[in-house]
């Protein structure tokens, strides 16, 4: 390997100082620390099965919920349109007046930026819909301070070329 008899045997101590180390490092990853682990996946079980979710009823659900209709944009394509209605529901009542007071201002430009940047596949993939329905929470939820979407429905989707 090298020349210098030393050299060799720091560089082989080195090696193997590295390897134990890597070693029990696994070790107490994987057998110590096995029951904070399993304690935490067992304290996030117990934490979703208490805060299950209430279900709403119809009328909680309508007083909820805020319809954008007829968005119309072209894609980022520039050979399709898009025409596109979609339904925010919103976690409390609050929330929802404070989601209509923006709306116009600053919820229907965000839903034009965004699909004005989403090229027509993204929007036929398997997941296409839930994509878009997620990057409008990321985008929007930051806008609300009395409480946040819960949902996102497309109400109607048309998409035509040019």
């Amino acid at each position: 390997m090298f020349k210098n008899r030393i050299l060799n045997v720091v560089v082989i101590i080195l090696v193997c100082v590295t390897l134990l180390v890597c070693a029990a490092a696994i070790v107490w990853m994987f057998v110590i620390n096995k029951d904070n682990l399993l304690n935490t996946a067992g304290q996030a079980a117990n934490l979703a099965a208490q805060t299950e979710a209430r279900r709403l009823t119809a009328e909680e659900i309508v007083a909820r919920t805020s319809l954008l209709d007829n968005v119309t944009t072209n894609l980022a394509d520039k050979n399709h349109v898009v025409s596109i209605s979609l339904a925010f529901q919103l976690d409390n009542e609050r929330a929802y007046s404070e989601f209509e007071t923006l709306k116009p201002l600053k919820i229907k430009p965000i839903v034009l930026k965004l699909l004005h940047t989403t090229h027509p596949d993204e929007l036929f993939e398997e997941n296409g819909f839930d994509n878009l329905a997620a990057q409008l929470m990321n985008e929007i939820n930051p806008l609300l301070t009395l409480g946040k979407i819960t949902q996102i429905d497309i109400t109607s989707f048309v998409v035509d070329r040019l």
